[in-house]
């Protein structure tokens, strides 16, 4: 996506998200090389949890329910999930990642991918307690 270009729907995030991911560990370089016409959807999610938390717990919940396995819902906790919690962890913003996290099993198994150590104690033992329901 250009500067000037319309904000792109969830959808469109989510979908070239996964894309990418797909794509940038692919073990072709053909595939590898076409993954940075996507690597605009990366930069969206990190520029929404530097600037926009809310928006990107949303977006993070739609990306783990559309994540294609267990590894790329580790890739999403090791990734935006564990930015929102290293630069927003608030109570507020705990209490609903926890929250959610009781409530979808697919975002509960994202969450509990994120590295816990540059986080404050009582975050990371919120987070430590959070159970696998499977």
């Amino acid at each position: 996506m250009a500067d000037g270009d319309p904000a792109p729907s969830d959808s469109e995030v989510v979908s070239t998200y996964w894309t990418q991911h797909r794509l940038s560990s692919s073990e072709t370089s053909a595939d590898r090389l076409q993954a940075d016409g996507h690597f605009w959807a990366w930069m969206h999610v990190d520029r929404l949890v530097t600037e926009d938390p809310d928006a990107a717990l949303q977006l993070t919940l739609l990306l783990a329910d559309a994540a294609p396995d267990d590894a790329a819902l580790a890739y999403l906790g090791a990734g935006p999930i564990e930015d929102l919690l290293v630069h927003h962890a608030t109570p507020t913003m705990v209490d609903r990642i926890c929250g959610w996290a009781g409530r979808n099993e697919r975002f509960c198994v994202a969450v509990r991918s994120a590295w816990l150590t540059r986080v404050d104690e009582g975050t990371a033992e919120r987070i430590s307690k959070l159970g696998r329901r499977r």
